[in-house]
């Protein structure tokens, strides 16, 4: 993912306005990228590992 955040032209806090749907949008990807590691890493743990056999 390439951040394209651009450095604003003003010095106030409403030149940072624009910027406010790019930003979560960003904090929205990562949060879905955080969620679905932790469904992969609890998947794992509950099925007993990557390398785990199947006992006879």
């Amino acid at each position: 993912m390439v951040l394209e955040i651009k450095v604003p032209h003003g010095d106030d806090w409403a030149a940072l306005r624009p910027l406010i749907p790019i930003f979560l949008s960003y904090v929205l990807s990562f949060i879905y990228a955080l969620t679905a590691l932790a469904v992969a890493i609890c998947s794992l743990n509950a099925s007993g590992g990557m390398w785990s056999y199947p006992s006879a």
